[in-house]
């Protein structure tokens, strides 16, 4: 039974505020309208009833059944004039209702009423994706939730002031079901209701109403949901496959890139696109996890069931949505292979770059050497003739007494000689003492450990704040070499 009074559900499921992109995300294969086949003691070979109108009438107006399956619209919010009806007329726990509203999508519940009615339910949440196969190669199709938003090609639309561009291997619709199984007491009456059912599972459940092997299902009620997660694996598997088909010729073209060696790879791979294929493989993950999860709560619900074939039906369907897991964690892997590939192929290339710009330094480097080669041979020379052209020697001509004899020039120091030295000496011994003192200032005062420079931090945070971040990287330099050293 329900803790919260049924009314408040209702409520809660027709006020909820959904996304505004929900219509366009959610396909509904099969419109709005309620379709219902049963089985009864008058229709022994079965009868559909299409376009239900008046829902007070699923479970009495329609007189006595012994099996009934209903296909209604999504339980979302927006088809509340239509699911609240069949909520009260079969009396669908609210546990189920409120899944509705919060979105839960990967769930499996049961309950007992105190008449005795058995509920089972569970939701299911699957990624569509729609190929495009009249290109070269399969494409997923560039969806967007709200197509007015947009034209063909690379158009950018505005939603909800936010920016949307259609973005290369883009889907943005979802595959999403409910499905509920009641049980009459004393197994008198079953009945199925389909929220959303997905064109495979409803193409599973018509195969069985056409073959007429109804029986086991009077005998073992959980037989239709093992019916839905065949329809359920089909739908996976599917999907699954389309997105091995649309990866395989991206692989291909990757490796042929690799091989050819472009020097400009950014423009030859879709980064964009590898990057949503790696998203649905995730989100197609999830749903198979959670098929899988569902599989075994049936199998845990049904452990005390006397019939043989059930339980062997869903070991074999857990078989085959475990293989389907198998196939997408392959794909994964060769997706992220590939994407490492990439950034691998990108990397190499700015290595290359970096080289080629390393040989320019070089060269430059070289021209550099020689123009100090050139100031070097000529530096003794320049050194002694601006010495020498200064005021700090003095030249004089002295005069011969013999007219034939010659000239001698006299060079003489001036006095500010002596006065350079006696204050060029001093400084420089000023400076290098200067020199000297910082460096071993730096030295001793610079902080041993990590625990020491967090300390001096908040102190200049406080002091000087300014400084808080350039300190901080500095910190985060000297916490490395600190490790580096206790490593060492």
């Amino acid at each position: 039974m329900s803790w919260t009074p049924v009314k408040e559900s209702y409520d809660e499921f027709q006020g909820q505020q959904s996304d505004p992109w929900e219509n366009r995300q959610f396909l509904k294969p099969f419109g709005q309208s309620v379709e219902i086949w049963e089985k009864s003691n008058q229709s022994p070979s079965g009868v559909w009833r299409g376009h239900i109108t008046d829902f007070t009438k699923i479970t009495h107006g329609l007189g006595p059944y012994q099996i009934r399956i209903i296909f209604a619209p999504l339980d979302i919010w927006r088809n509340a004039p239509i699911c609240i009806p069949i909520f009260s007329a079969l009396d669908i726990p609210h546990k189920f209702i409120s899944e509705c509203s919060q979105n839960v999508c990967h769930s499996f519940g049961s309950e007992r009423h105190e008449s005795g009615v058995n509920f089972s339910w569970f939701h299911f949440l699957c990624k569509n994706l729609s190929i495009d196969r009249s290109g070269n190669y399969p494409e997923i199709r560039n969806k967007v939730p709200i197509s007015s938003l947009f034209t063909q090609g690379e158009a950018v639309g505005n939603f909800d002031g936010q920016a949307v561009v259609e973005l290369p291997q883009a889907d943005y619709s979802w595959l999403r079901s409910g499905f509920v199984l009641r049980t009459e007491p004393d197994g008198e009456a079953v009945t199925l209701v389909c929220f959303g059912a997905t064109p495979y599972v409803r193409r599973r459940l018509e195969m069985w109403i056409t073959s007429k092997s109804w029986a086991a299902v009077t005998e073992e009620p959980y037989a239709l949901f093992d019916l839905v997660m065949d329809g359920l694996f089909s739908e996976v598997d599917a999907t699954s496959w389309k997105m091995a088909d649309v990866f395989r010729p991206i692989e291909t073209s990757i490796l042929q890139v690799a091989k050819a060696g472009f020097p400009t790879l950014e423009k030859h791979v879709d980064f964009i696109g590898l990057h949503n294929c790696l998203k649905h493989i995730i989100y197609l993950n999830e749903a198979v996890a959670s098929c899988l999860l569902v599989v075994d709560a049936i199998k845990a619900t049904t452990a005390s069931t006397t019939s043989i074939q059930l339980p062997d039906s869903l070991s074999h369907r857990r078989s085959l949505f475990t293989s389907t897991s198998l196939r997408l964690s392959s794909i994964q892997q060769r997706v992220e292979n590939t994407i490492a590939l990439c950034f691998n192929l990108v990397s190499q290339q700015d290595s290359m770059m970096m080289r080629h710009e390393s040989m320019v330094m070089r060269q430059d480097a070289s021209a550099m050497k020689i123009l100090a080669s050139i100031t070097v041979i000529f530096l003794p020379t320049m050194a002694v003739a601006s010495i020498l052209g200064s005021q700090l020697f003095l030249s004089a001509v002295a005069v011969a007494e013999d007219k034939d004899a010659q000239e001698i020039v006299e060079v003489k120091t001036s006095p500010l000689f002596n006065i350079l030295w006696m204050f060029s000496i001093p400084m420089t011994l000023v400076v290098m003492v200067m020199a000297v003192g910082w460096s071993w200032y730096s030295h001793v005062t610079f902080p041993k450990t990590s625990d020491e420079m967090r300390r001096r931090l908040e102190e200049n945070q406080r002091v000087h704040p300014t400084w808080v971040m350039m300190l901080n990287d500095r910190f985060e330099k000297a916490k490395g070499g600190f490790k580096r050293r206790r490593a060492a």
